[in-house]
């Protein structure tokens, strides 16, 4: 039995912002952030609160998420890896 979505609510406005810019589609976490920071006229998110955020969401099955492509990954800097992370978001069930 999958939890009750509602259970979530209410969401915070960052985790919010994070479904809505999934909804139009799979986005690379550093290409998430710009569209967040654009959506919120240019309001700098900090590294370490989005990718917890994230990591939280991933969590509570609110987004997947998947590796980094091979390309990120030869570079060998672990922020461009996490960067790299592909999210989308995960209908509830």
């Amino acid at each position: 039995m999958s939890p009750d979505p509602r259970a979530l609510l209410p969401l915070k406005p960052l985790i919010f912002q994070i479904l809505l810019v999934l909804a139009d589609g799979d986005r690379h976490g550093w290409s998430l952030v710009h569209e967040l920071q654009r959506r919120q006229g240019g309001e700098r998110l900090l590294p370490g609160n989005f990718y917890r955020v994230l990591k939280a969401m991933s969590g509570e099955g609110l987004v997947d998420e998947t590796a980094p492509t091979r390309a990120m990954r030869r570079s060998g800097s672990t922020e461009t890896e996490r960067m790299s992370e592909t999210f989308s978001s995960r209908p509830p069930a």
